[in-house]
């Protein structure tokens, strides 16, 4: 079978839409992993929301994430976007100036721990009783309903 290159347009973001993260590395369990991202574009038809332009996925965050790993319980943390990948800005669209974002493949995150997990099987004096780790990185998608079309 033929490698299939990636369709050369994508779906713009609009206000409203889906960010989806999974699961970081070395993270068993979180208790949420989706939210949604506001748009600060102008809205690209009539009636439409605002797009989602350059800049407005670094306003994205789930906080208050409980998470867990192999070792440790109970942890909290805040999960962000810590950078797009190329296809999910547009080459050609420009919306006030700034590269409307797209669907495209999956973002870079990060996962800051905000409150270390807990080694319920340690005592609370041992150093190993809580995680270390001060975040953690991961990946993400963007999910739309919108049927407005840009060149990746």
């Amino acid at each position: 079978m033929a490698d299939q290159k990636p369709s050369p347009t994508a779906f713009v973001l609009v206000d409203g839409d889906t960010v989806s993260f999974d699961l970081p590395t070395g993270v068993a369990n979180i208790s949420q992993s989706s939210t949604t991202i506001s748009g600060s574009g102008k809205a690209l038809s009539s009636g439409g929301k605002a797009s989602c332009v350059a800049g407005d996925e670094t306003k994205v965050s789930l906080d208050n994430v409980t998470y867990s790993t192999s070792t440790f319980t109970g942890g909290e943390a805040t999960l962000s976007i810590s950078g797009l990948s190329t296809d999910q800005t547009a080459s050609v669209l420009r919306v006030g100036g700034l590269q409307a974002i797209l669907v495209g493949s999956r973002f870079t995150a990060i996962m800051r721990v905000t409150t270390p997990a807990t080694n319920p099987s340690l005592p609370a004096t041992d150093p190993n009783y809580t995680d270390k780790t001060t975040s953690y990185a991961g990946t993400g998608t963007f999910t739309t309903a919108n049927k407005i079309l840009a060149s990746r």
